[in-house]
């Protein structure tokens, strides 16, 4: 199966399986995200930078956002109320691409708490959305007690959309550029995992992943 990567804020965002998971590194550990959490740029994204879409997208301007409101139901709409609604010119400067990751993969794909140490050390960049300040805050939050199997896993795209200004687009995240992509530097990342169960918004999947 695949999803639709995206960068904002300094995380990395994959729409997979109907749901939304955050990452600070490009192969996770990926912390599950509720639908009402979501940043709003994210939720902000035209349909036309979703690489692999759902069949339900089909229909819709390739130049809009989806229709969350739709998807999710009036519960959500409410929480979430004026989401399509922004100023491109009041959105925040785009963060920093992370390519000090690039030297890192295979066997050299460092564990959980040395990915905290590498990003305090090697990026600097703190977010400012508030779900990326709570996941940079609280990189342990929800620790889970269990780490199921793996059921599912995703290949990494061979290609990430372009980043385009267009009228209404918001500007403030960034999708990796061709160049910016690690494998066009004989960096492969390895597939990452998805986590199975949803339970806390921000709930953290922290399976070992096997060795290439």
């Amino acid at each position: 199966m695949s999803a639709n990567y995206f960068f904002y804020d300094g995380f990395y965002w994959v729409f997979w399986n109907d749901n939304w998971y955050a990452a600070s590194w490009y192969n996770g550990p990926w912390v599950y995200v509720a639908p009402v959490s979501v940043p709003l740029f994210i939720l902000r994204v035209p349909v036309r930078y979703y690489r692999y879409p759902p069949l339900y997208f089909r229909g819709w301007r390739p130049d809009a956002p989806p229709h969350w409101g739709g998807h999710w139901g009036p519960q959500w709409e409410r929480h979430r109320e004026g989401w399509d609604r922004w100023n491109p010119a009041a959105a925040p400067r785009p963060a920093p691409l992370s390519l000090y990751q690039r030297q890192y993969s295979g066997p050299r794909y460092p564990r959980f708490e040395q990915q905290q140490e590498l990003r305090r050390e090697l990026y600097g960049y703190q977010p400012h959305d508030p779900v990326g300040r709570q996941l940079y805050q609280n990189p342990n939050r929800a620790r889970p007690e269990e780490r199921p199997q793996p059921r599912s896993v995703i290949p990494a795209p061979q290609r990430a959309p372009m980043e385009r200004d267009q009228p209404g687009y918001p500007n403030q995240y960034r999708m990796p550029q061709p160049s910016d992509r690690p494998e066009q530097r004989g960096f492969v990342p390895a597939p990452p995992r998805m986590p199975q169960d949803r339970g806390d918004p921000y709930r953290r999947d922290d399976r070992p992943r096997p060795v290439a």
